[in-house]
Parts: structure tokens; C-alpha cells; sequence
């Protein structure tokens, strides 16, 4: 198998196995193993013409709220590799994992922040 992407003018073609991810795929990834029950700590991902080492680590559950409905969440960090930038998802169980907030942080300084305003899934 074989990934073919394009970036800055460049076309690149990188040899993959099975279980290579993309960088869209990853959160969906997590998810699935989190309603298996499997403690994932790492994936590979393709990225452009390299194949990276996601990191994925879990940090204590939270409350957050969405839409007026509160949900302990499952906090974790997705660390790419890339120095001083991560991505923390929070994800709901009694939502089969739907990610209800993520914020990207940047040097330490939040660079995006998302919060889940409306679902077909939620009661």
C-alpha cells in the first residue's frame, strides 16, 4: 500500500501498513478503542511524507457542558510529536465518545477551541 499527498507544490508517495492512520482518522481511532475497552497509547499516523508516532495519554475525567446538559467526560492529550503544541479532546462515554470540547494549544496558549452546540445524539 501506498499514501500519495501533495503539500507546498510537492507530491509524495510513502509505502504504509495496515493499521496507518491519516491525521482526520485519529480521534475516530480513539474513540472505537475507547467503546472496545482497549488502552491505546500510540498510533501511527501518515502525515504528508513521514509516518509519526501519535501519542495519546489520558488525564483525570471532567464535567463539561454542552447544549445545558453537563457530561463527565474523558480528558485526553494527543501529542503528534510536534514541539509545543498538543490537542486535548474531551469525550463523552454516555455519547458512545462523541467529543464534546477540544482546544489546541500552542506554546502553552489555547490557538483553538471548540464546543459541541447541538447532536442528534444528545437526550
Amino acid at each position: 500500500k501506498v499514501a500519495r499527498s501533495q503539500r507546498k507544490g510537492g507530491t509524495f508517495s510513502v509505502p504504509i501498513q495496515d493499521g496507518v492512520l491519516d491525521p482526520l482518522t485519529v480521534e475516530l481511532r480513539v474513540r472505537l478503542d475507547l467503546e472496545n475497552k482497549l488502552q491505546v497509547a500510540t498510533y501511527q499516523v501518515h502525515e504528508v511524507e513521514e509516518i509519526r508516532t501519535y501519542r495519546v495519554s489520558r488525564l483525570p475525567m471532567e464535567t463539561i457542558q454542552v447544549a445545558g446538559l453537563q457530561f463527565k467526560s474523558v480528558h485526553l492529550v494527543i501529542d503528534a510529536g510536534r514541539k509545543n503544541r498538543q490537542l486535548h479532546y474531551w469525550l463523552a462515554p454516555e455519547l458512545a465518545h462523541l467529543p464534546v470540547q477540544l482546544k489546541q494549544f500552542h506554546n502553552g496558549k489555547v490557538e483553538a477551541h471548540a464546543i459541541l452546540i447541538g447532536s442528534s445524539l444528545l437526550p
